[in-house]
């Protein structure tokens, strides 16, 4: 769960001291110590401004604490640098779609698929913001492809199954 909300972070060649501070906090925030390593990322970010790794990881620090409008600026900042970072477009819809704004996360997470179409995830988070909003139909589709891209992904089968018992569940309107 961590990997999927911190990510691969091995592809920043970025300033050295910034990426010391950025794995200190990745540390804080292995052992729960969310407040700490938003201390350490915000060292990092200091030292360089442009990290979108360090403002990505300080958004789920402040997730993790509660701080909603906080952790969305981080992730906000972290894609105004980089449109193109998907952690931090999945990050956002997820951090949406736990506080309820799911056309939003429905959003982000179409902005994720659209630069990284073969992310199981986040087919799977779109299908469960699509259910939210009650768009079961649309949301059995989005648990097929996680479905073909990783047949043995056993969260997007059991949601693709109370997708379809919700499908079949809805009443029609009269015509």
């Amino acid at each position: 769960m961590v990997d999927e909300i911190l990510g691969d972070q091995t592809e920043y060649i970025g300033n050295e001291e910034a990426k010391k501070w950025k794995e200190k906090g990745d540390q804080f925030f292995y052992q729960d110590n969310y407040t700490t390593a938003i201390e350490c990322y915000d060292v990092a970010i200091k030292i360089d401004l442009r990290y979108t790794h360090a403002w990505n990881n300080r958004g789920s620090a402040l997730l993790k604490l509660g701080r909603n409008d906080d952790a969305i600026a981080s992730y906000d900042k972290a894609l105004e640098i980089d449109p193109l970072n998907y952690k931090s477009w999945h990050n956002r819809g997820n951090m949406l779609c736990q506080i309820g704004r799911f056309e939003e996360a429905l959003a982000s997470y179409d902005k994720v698929l659209m630069i990284n179409p073969e992310n199981v995830y986040a087919w799977n988070n779109r299908g469960v913001a699509l259910d939210e909003i009650g768009r079961y139909e649309e949301a059995i589709v989005s648990y097929d492809k996680a479905l073909e891209i990783d047949p043995n992904d056993s969260a997007a089968r059991q949601n693709r199954e109370v997708a379809l018992n919700l499908k079949n569940k809805k009443p029609t309107s009269p015509h």
